[in-house]
């Protein structure tokens, strides 16, 4: 279903975003592009682990050939439920398989948009409460490169993961 959404959604990039279009950023047809995104979207809440990872693995696809994150449609109304779907899956430590997917979907959309730090903290304080909020939040860093935002979102997950603990 989800190799079927990503050939959709490359194959029609053009019916959304018109080549010939005076404004890059117009999105056509704004109400389809939305329904097949949330069709993403949806499959990151299933239980399936391959189904997850090739979803995630097709966003991250178009975003490299379409720069999908940095569409104004996608950040207007996707990007925060993108994120927080994206951060629950990780702290849950069920989706162990598909890890390393999730970070790097979370990196991209980290590089380009402010959005990312404040849903970060938004869906941290639904976690923990101010005092452990801070402490958590003192440690986290802002990263140019893959590597040091993954070890940094790692870290961040054992630490609040310990602060719930704890409490």
């Amino acid at each position: 279903s989800s190799g079927i959404n990503a050939e959709y959604g490359d194959y029609k990039w053009n019916f959304f975003f018109p080549r010939n279009a005076a404004d890059r950023e117009a999105c056509c047809n704004e109400e389809s592009f939305l329904a097949a995104l949330r069709l993403f979207g949806a499959t990151l809440l299933k239980s399936d682990f391959n189904l997850i990872k090739q979803s995630i693995i097709s966003l991250c696809d178009l975003d490299g050939k379409h720069e999908l994150f940095n569409k104004e449609v996608f950040r207007a109304n996707l990007q925060t439920n993108f994120i927080t779907a994206l951060l629950q899956l990780l702290f849950s430590g069920t989706v162990p398989i598909v890890g390393e997917e999730i970070e790097e979907a979370l990196f991209q959309l980290s590089r380009r948009h402010q959005s990312y730090t404040q849903t970060l903290h938004a869906f941290l304080g639904s976690l923990l409460p101010q005092p452990q909020l801070s402490a958590v939040l003192s440690g986290v860093q802002v990263h140019q490169n893959g590597a040091s935002f993954k070890l940094n979102l790692r870290k961040l997950i054992d630490e609040t993961r310990y602060h719930i603990e704890c409490s």
